[in-house]
């Protein structure tokens, strides 16, 4: 995997300190008020595992952990 980007609704500070004490994301989020995320996309959360600037699969729903997302591409 190259690089893993997030998008997400702004939270409040304590929010953010909470998913970031759970979940330690090792990749950066970027966060935007409600109105613009919805100009990004209206669907989540949603994946795209990307390889030579091709979209090769999308995961809708419930998202994996890193290490089964790990297993499911390599498989």
């Amino acid at each position: 995997m190259d690089k893993v980007i997030a998008l997400g609704l702004d939270p409040s500070k304590e929010q953010e300190e909470k998913f970031d004490s759970i979940f330690h994301p090792n990749f950066p989020i970027n966060n935007f008020p409600r109105e613009k995320l919805l100009e990004l996309t209206d669907r989540y959360p949603v994946a795209y595992y990307i390889k030579s600037d091709t979209v090769q699969f999308e995961l809708r729903g419930e998202l994996p952990c890193s290490y089964l997302f790990q297993q499911m591409i390599e498989n």
